[in-house]
């Protein structure tokens, strides 16, 4: 009688740790595998109040963009480490906003959402929005991004 009870509770022990195993191991495995967009994010950007409509025209430095409910979604390939830069050049602002995303290993997936708010006549810009990141665990750590910068020549924000 207890060498079936044992027998069950180790059958059920290799079960639980199999798949705790494969669930571990396997997000590892599919970052490292992942074939999409590497950077995804969207923008909000608002000149003196007013919403901005940001196309591929206004955006460099992404492959796609998508244009909805105000914001605009970008995505870029980024299959290496590095510092990729996505440069905003609006018409109503003199100056570029260039964002800098830096990805500390190749099979990093990076996600944002910014809000830029220019102030064309006060001179600066307010932004704010969350980042996220892959550790070397495969497990999302996310940060918010808050803080107001001088629309003085180029503007970079560091992600």
């Amino acid at each position: 009688m207890k060498t079936g009870r044992i027998k069950t509770f180790f059958k059920l022990t290799a079960i639980v740790l199999g798949l705790a195993l494969a669930f571990f191991i396997g997000r590892l495995i599919f970052y490292r595998l992942y074939l999409g967009a590497r950077i995804k994010g969207s923008i909000r950007l608002e000149v003196d109040g007013q919403a901005v409509e940001l196309t591929k025209k206004e955006l460099k430095g992404c492959t796609f963009v998508k244009f909805k409910e105000g914001k605009a979604d970008i995505k870029v390939k980024a299959e290496d480490f590095g510092l990729y830069t996505i440069t905003i050049a609006d018409g109503d602002l003199d100056e570029k906003i260039k964002l800098d995303v830096m990805k500390y290993n190749w099979w990093d997936v990076v996600k944002f959402d910014l809000t830029i708010k220019a102030d064309t006549e006060a001179g600066k810009a307010d932004i704010s929005g969350t980042y996220s990141s892959l550790n070397d665990l495969a497990f999302r750590e996310s940060y918010t991004v808050e803080g107001e910068v001088a629309l003085i020549g180029d503007v970079n924000i560091r992600l």
